[in-house]
This record gives structure tokens, sequence and C-alpha cells, in this order.
């Protein structure tokens, strides 16, 4: 630190007036600039004088520091009032503007490569660069490259150019234009980035243009042969003012011949908007030759307004074998402003360049600030300034301070990592701790020795240890002062350096046995361990575990809950037994005690279930009667056989008619008629462990009229029905299994409502008959024979059938005689034994039984 001082003290003591000066005028001014540590930006000008009457328009001024670092900052201000006469602002984009009194005019810019932060000089240029004008972003940013043919942009035949071929000994001259078409095989246009052919800086464009041409085919010669124009490239958008100077470098060479290149700037004309017919181009440069090395070209702008710069590349076929190619190259193309920028202007920018440093702890060797101005013309002038900087003190800081972590009885070495402190301006050895307040349950040791003081540099090399004194303590603390050596005067920071100290761990121990349960299989079973079952003396939160006795995992079927130490699970039947466990205590320090117990398993049973109750069945009179019950009503949680029975609801046996077979689950008989109404049935189903269901469903038995499809006259409410085709006794014989008779017909009325109903297209039997005597007729049912409907051939004894004629059809008929009606017949049937079928009679009144407990008939009036 007194070094440092000492350098400044001498620096100062040796800074020199100095005068900047131009070429014919000498004028001293003293100087004194002069830095301290972490103070604001200063002004470099402490009586800076510029003269000598030079113009510095498309020039520069440039900043740069010898011996500086990266720590080194120069930086141009803004006037506070930017608008004022001869005042110097700069906007966030680098542009630097001079004031009028009334408003700015642009002069220039910073060079984006040197816009004097960390370390690099601060260059202005009395240009303003167009965007990537000097293609130092290394790509194409802020230009548009075509890589096609030029003509159909602009149309340069028959115009004249300049040529230079001294180098191939052709002279110079000026020649015309003949515009070629590409041959068959098309040209290679490449627009690319290059480092090796550049103007200044790092990068250049370059644009290549290749290939073959139709015609003309000619001799060697400066003029005549044909060209090829193409690729191009247009650059965005830029703003410039009236008297602005426009230039930029360019250099071309041959390839496979000559170079024909062409530069132009655009205007956007009074609509503003580029490539329409009010634009208006200026050629900047048109030639042709076999090299040219990069020199610069300018030109005026005419009037404010909207410009782009377009650069074409072109070839010459100078030899005339119709093989062309060459190249053009462009770089640092810039705006000059309109503006004076004289030795005033000069003075006014170096009036707003400051210096700072933003190091805490900055070198002190005095910085040599170089400041030179260039005309355009590349006449220059230079300085140096000396930039004197002091040193100041910075307090150390605490960066660290996690504290420590030591087991009880133990050590522990406390490291940077535990605690840790920094000073910009003193070495680690420097910053010294001295305990205040020692620990109250340690020592603290450097190198093994007890001490009250240590250094960061000890820390660093983990020389400094706490040992615990056993006590049994969960927690303890040093408190300490931080200073620099003492030696700066700055008063020491103070801080508490916290040690957490892990006791002794205590294994846990059973207090209480855990009693053997019991359980059921196929029952759930939830046991949780006694709270009380173990205890550790420390305090620690015990992690249960849980295992078979022989130290293997658990069955599957029983899981433990290590937070809540409760046991579940349900045993299967095949689990019945005894099983030995043993749950462990865990204290996580190390400590570990288990203790076992027993667990009986009996066998436990659940009674089947009715999952699928049957459904109601029928039956119907004289008809066998099948049911077996379905192997999907019962279940079983158990798996157990099941074994089935059968009976009535009310617990009697089944009737006599009505058998059922355990082994199949089958109900079988044939109920009589007698038997007609409804049964309740139930089927128990037992699993042979205590377990029993039962469920009940209906039997219906019904009457074999159930089976007819019935029709009911509504007059007088009896049941009719056809039965199938058959002799007049068989038919008789079907109504009498259903307790009635062929149909009586009474009157016209019921006549009527038989053929509304049966139909009068096909013939029926009805119950008259003259079996018993022959000629006189009457009804199978006894009823009197008081209404007839015979045909009128009808009935004849014989004349179609013989004596044997004693039954009666309806619905006769006879290609003799037109019409219908009844007709006797042959016991076979009408039509020479043809069979018909019978319309059956039932009364209901005179039944005993129910039908089927509900009508399945029609009603039809």
């Amino acid at each position: 630190m007194v070094k440092q001082l000492c350098k400044s003290l001498i620096a100062l003591l040796m800074a020199i007036a100095f005068t900047i000066v131009g070429s014919d005028i000498a004028q001293a001014t003293s100087n004194t600039v002069k830095y301290t540590e972490n103070g604001l930006p200063i002004s470099i000008n402490s009586g800076l004088n510029f003269s000598g009457g030079l113009q510095y328009a498309d020039g520069e001024l440039r900043f740069s520091l010898k011996n500086g670092t990266s720590n080194d900052q120069l930086n141009l201000t803004s006037a506070s009032n930017s608008t004022a006469k001869g005042a110097i602002s700069v906007d966030n984009c680098g542009s630097i503007f001079l004031g009028n009194g009334s408003g700015t005019n642009r002069i220039g810019s910073i060079l984006e490569t040197e816009d004097g932060t960390n370390g690099k000089p601060l260059t202005i240029r009395f240009s303003n660069p167009l965007t990537n004008a000097g293609f130092e972003t290394g790509d194409l940013t802020g230009w548009t490259a075509f890589k096609e043919n030029y003509n159909t942009v602009q149309n340069l035949d028959g115009q004249s150019i300049d040529y230079d071929f001294s180098k191939s000994g052709l002279g110079t001259g000026t020649g015309n234009i003949i515009v070629s078409t590409p041959s068959d095989s098309k040209p290679t246009y490449t627009i690319s980035i290059t480092e090796e052919t550049v103007g200044s800086g790092n990068y250049a464009l370059r644009l290549v243009s290749s290939g073959h041409i139709n015609k003309p085919r000619g001799s060697d010669r400066p003029s005549g042969n044909g060209s090829l124009h193409g690729p191009y490239v247009r650059s965005d958008s830029f703003e410039a003012f009236t008297g602005d100077s426009i230039t930029l470098d360019f250099s071309a060479q041959k390839g496979d011949d000559a170079y024909e290149v062409f530069g132009f700037l655009i205007e956007a004309g009074s609509d503003k908007s580029f490539g329409t017919a009010d634009d208006t181009r200026t050629e900047l440069f048109s030639k042709r030759g076999d090299k040219v090395p990069f020199n610069s070209v300018s030109a005026t702008i005419p009037k404010d307004g909207q410009y782009q710069f377009e650069f074409v590349c072109g070839t010459y076929d100078k030899t005339g074998g119709l093989a062309v190619g060459a190249s053009l190259f462009i770089d640092n193309v810039r705006l000059v402003s309109a503006t004076s920028i004289s030795d005033d202007v000069i003075q006014n920018i170096t009036d707003q360049v400051t210096y700072n440093n933003i190091s805490n702890n900055p070198n002190t060797d005095t910085r040599y600030l170089n400041i030179t101005r260039k005309t355009a013309n590349n006449k220059t002038n230079s300085t140096t300034v000396d930039l004197l900087l002091t040193a100041v003190n910075d307090d150390p800081t605490i960066i660290t301070n996690d504290g420590a972590t030591v087991n009880e009885g133990e050590s522990v070495t406390i490291t940077d990592a535990n605690l840790k402190a920094t000073d910009p301006d003193d070495d680690d050895a420097d910053l010294i701790y001295t305990l205040s307040a020692k620990p109250s349950h340690g020592s603290i040791q450097v190198s093994g020795q007890n001490t009250t003081q240590f250094t960061q540099a000890d820390l660093n090399a983990g020389l400094v240890t706490y040992i615990h004194d056993g006590s049994e303590t969960i927690a303890d603390s040093l408190s300490f002062e931080l200073a620099d050596s003492g030696k700066d005067g700055v008063t020491p920071i103070v801080g508490t350096f916290n040690l957490n100290v892990i006791p002794q761990n205590d294994i846990p121990v059973v207090v209480n046995a855990i009693d053997d349960p019991m359980t059921y299989s196929r029952r759930p079973w939830n046991f949780p361990i006694p709270s009380n079952n173990f205890e550790d003396a420390d305090g620690d939160n015990l992690e249960l575990t849980a295992s078979l006795a022989n130290g293997e995992p658990l069955p599957a079927w029983l899981s433990f809950d290590s937070d809540t130490g409760i046991f579940s699970g349900t045993p299967s039947n095949a689990d019945v037994g005894t099983l030995k466990l043993t749950v462990t205590a865990n204290d996580i320090q190390g400590g570990k005690v288990s203790t076992g117990f027993v667990l009986t398993i009996e066998r436990g049973n659940y009674p089947p279930e009715v999952v699928n109750p049957p459904a109601d069945q029928s039956a119907v009179m004289t008809q066998p009667l099948s049911f077996t019950v379905p192997a999907t009503t019962f279940s079983d949680a158990d798996n157990d056989p099941l074994s089935l029975s059968g009976s009535l609801a009310n617990g009697a046996a089944l009737p006599t008619w009505l058998s059922f077979d355990p082994a199949t689950g089958k109900f079988s008989g044939t109920p009589a008629k007698s038997d007609i109404g409804t049964l309740y049935l139930v089927v128990t189903a037992d699993d042979g462990q205590g377990g029993q269901v039962s469920d009940s469903f209906s039997l219906n038995i019904k009457s074999l009229l159930s089976l007819k499809e019935t029709y009911t006259n509504p007059d007088n409410g009896h049941i009719y029905f056809l039965t199938k085709a058959a002799t007049w006794t068989n038919a008789q014989t079907e109504a009498q299994e259903v307790d009635g008779n062929l149909v009586t017909i009474n009157d016209e009325t019921e006549h009527d409502w038989l053929w509304g109903t049966f139909g009068t297209a096909e013939q029926f039997w009805i119950g008259l008959n003259d079996v018993n005597d022959e000629g006189t007729f009457s009804w199978i049912s006894g009823q009197d024979f008081d209404y007839e409907y015979w045909h009128p051939i009808k009935p004849d004894s014989g004349d179609y059938g013989g004596e044997d004629e004693d039954y009666v059809v309806m619905n006769w008929r006879d290609i003799r005689e037109p019409g219908d009606g009844w007709a006797d017949v042959e016991n076979d049937g009408p039509n020479y034994g043809d069979p018909v079928p019978g319309i059956v009679e039932v009364e209901p009144e005179s039944l005993d039984y129910s039908l089927n407990g509900d009508s399945d008939s029609t009603v039809c009036d």
C-alpha cells in the first residue's frame, strides 16, 4: 500500500504541461489529470488546447492507453444542452452530433471495435459508417445479396467505360459495353465475406462472377468483346443530408478474365420508396481492367433523402475466348457530414471525454494516454498525457460464514468453505481473525496449538481446528474481529462463527414386549405396534421396519407402514398357521434394537352369497319341466364347494310331482292340471363350513290353453283358438285337453264374430255332428241346436262322402253352387279327406282353475 502511494505521488509530481499543436503553430498549456479509486469518471482534459487550423472531415480522433488494463474505461459524454452551438452529444448507437444553436448536425461516430471500454482505444471517426459498412460483423448484416444477372435491374449495354490494362500492355482508355448473355452452362455467382483482401479492419465484401458468354468471340483487346454483369448487392436504406459526402473503398481483380465493376448510389425519389420509377441512380464508379488496388471514391449527397448503395460485379471477355471471371471487393463505406470539423470541434470533443477505472484494487501504474488527430489525407498529430491513479483502502468483506458441524467430543477442521473473507487491497495472510469471545465448550487450535488468532491463509490451508470438550451440548460459537493487519486504520469487522454439536448417540431399547395376536384367514388384519414398545434416551425419532424372524421379507399378503407402525393385510386359507415376525427400531444414528412376536392365523369362513338370483320360471300342465339352477347363482369367497338343496318357500318339502337333484341343481317333473297355479321355491347353498344362503323364485304352472294363440269374444267372454289341421275327432280331443269343445255357434252375431276373427277363406271344424243319429245334428257341447247356416246343397248325408259325412265344417264351398255355408263331411276332412283346423271354444266360468294368472288372450271386437 505504501509503495502504491509513493508511485502516485511521484507521478503527480512528474505531471507535465502539454500542448497539441498543428503543423505550424505551437502553444503550451499546463495539464494535470488525476483519478482516485472508485471515484466518478473524470475529464481527461485539464487545460488541453488544440490549434493549427486543420479540418478533420473524414478523419478521426483517437484516444488510446499505453500501460492500460481491462478495468480502464474511456467514455465520450454528452453536453447538458446538446443543441447549444458547439455542444457535443452522442446517442446510444454511437453517432456523434454537433450543436448548431437550434439543433444538431451529425458529424461522426464511435468505432464499434474501439469504443473505449475495458482498456480499448476510443476512436471517433468523422464519418458515419452505415449498417455493417465495413462488414466487421463477418456476415451480410445490412446488405441484400442477389446471385443473378444484373440486366433485369439495369441494362448497361452501349454505355462507355474507362479501362486500365496497363499491366497487360494494352494501356488505358475508354471503351464501350457489350452486354452478353450466359452460355448454356449457368454462370457462377458468389457473394461472401473475406479476410484475405481488405481495405481496413478485418473483413471486406467479395463478389465473384464466373462463367461463359455466348458472343461475340474476338481477339485480345480492351474493348469490343462481350461482358457479363452479376452478381450484385444492395445496402439497407439510410438517411443522408444535402452536402454530406459518401466515401467508400473498392478493389477489383481479374479471374478467368478481366473485371468490369460498377457502384451506384440510389435515391428513393419523392415517393420515398425504392424500386419505383422515380428512383435516381448516381454512378460512383465504373471500371474495367486487370487489377485495381483498394482506392477511395466519393460523391456528394445532392439533397436530403433516403439512399441505398448498389455494387455490381461484372467481367469483361478481354481475351475474346468467351470464358469470363472476375472479383469485386467493397470495404469501409462511410457517410461524411458536410459540417466543418475544426480544431474547436476537436477541443469540444476532448472536453467531453472521461476516464474511470472499475477495479476495487486497480494497478496504480501511470497510464499514458495518447491522443491522435488525423485528417482525411492522413495528416496526423499526437501527444501523450499521463493519468495518475490513487488507490484507496477497501474494508475486508466476509463472503462465507456457514459455521461447522462437529460430533460430540470430536474435532472439526474449519476451512475457507466454512469461513472466508476477502479484501481487494490485501493478501489472505494479512486478513487476521482475533477471538473476542472464545468457544464455551471447546478450543481453537492452529497447527495443533491453542490460539486466539488466525488468518484467512490459515483457513485456506486447513490449519484451523475446533476441538469439542465432550460436554452434552448441541451448539457452540466463537466471536471474532476481522482486520486487514490493522495498518489501514479501518475499524475491524465483527462476527460470530456457529458450531453445531451432534451429541453421542444412545441405542434404543425394548421396554414392552408385543403380545402375540391372532386373526382369521380371509379377514383383513390391521395391527398397530404399541407406541410404548420402544424407547430412545436421545429422543431420536425411531424408524420402524418389519421382517420375518429369519430375516426374510414379509409375505406378499402382509405389509408394514414404517410411518404409522401398522401391519396390514388379508391372509388366505393357504396362510393358516403361525407366522413369526420381527420389528426393528432404528434411530438413524447407528443404533438398532429388535423384538419379535407370533401371529396365529386360524381359518375363517365367509358364507356363500347370491350373486345372480335365478329368474322366475313357468311350466305347462302335463308337459315335462326341467330347470337347472345356474352355476353362477352363488359365489363363495373361500372357494368352498357348495351343496344345493331345494324346498318350498315356507320350508315344506317339494310336491311329489317335482324333484330336485342336489348334484346337478336341476328341478324336474310334470305338473298335472290340478297343479295349475304358482309355486314359490327356495334353493339353498351350503359351504360345508357352517355358511348357508338361500334365494327364492316362483314357478308358474299354466294350463295348456296358455300355449295357444287365443281370442276372446267380447259378447260372451268365451275363449277361442284354432287347433292344428286334423280330423274332427282329433280336433275335438285337442279341445277337451283344455276343458273346451269344438265351437258351438248359437246365433248370427257369434257367427259373424268368428268370420271376423278367423276369416271366411278357410274351412274350420265346428262342434256340430250327427254321429249319434244320422240326419239329426247336435252340438258336441250339448247345447240346443237353435241356429244353422248350411250351404245351399248341404247337408246331404252322402252325396259327397256317403253316410259317413257326420261332421260339420264352416266356410264350405262347391263349384256347382256359389256361396258358402256349413257342410257335413267325413271325419278325415272335406274334399275327400283333407284335414282342417278346428275352432275351439272354452267357457272360463266352467273352469275350476286360473288359466295362467294373467290373460294372454287377445280381445277382438
